[in-house]
């Protein structure tokens, strides 16, 4: 069966693999936690190495990506709408520390936690 439809005006867009809305669905659900690559791809059915490439070519990211950024986005709002601690926040988010928090934090926001939430205190935005 294809995976292709015609969508307005004609324009032919992919719909997504089963096992990647599937696979995203998991991370979507449960991005808090720790999802072993191995086990995702075991319980969509397929190879770790094909649905990281199904994956990446659907998603843009790799599963483990697309959960950081899950966390990242979340993380911004905690850090702007509540006085949690940064550890607190992490532990929240299923980081294995607050250190390794705040590196992934700084890889996709060019901030540090902190540093972010003072960006946003000064800004009046909270």
């Amino acid at each position: 069966m294809t995976r292709l439809f015609a969508g307005e005006g004609g324009v032919d867009r992919r719909l997504p693999h089963p096992a990647v809305a599937h696979a995203r669905r998991l991370i979507d659900e449960a991005y808090t936690e720790r999802l072993p690559l191995a086990q995702l791809a075991r319980t969509v059915g397929m190879s770790p190495t094909y649905l990281t490439t199904l994956f990446t070519a659907e998603i843009g990211l790799s599963p483990a990506r697309y959960q950081r950024q899950l966390r990242t986005r979340r993380a911004e709002v905690l850090l702007a709408e509540t006085d949690r601690t940064i550890t607190q926040i992490a532990v929240d988010l299923g980081f294995s520390s607050a250190q390794h928090f705040a590196t992934v934090f700084r890889e996709h926001t060019g901030l540090t936690p902190r540093a972010y939430r003072r960006s946003i205190l000064a800004r009046g935005e909270h």
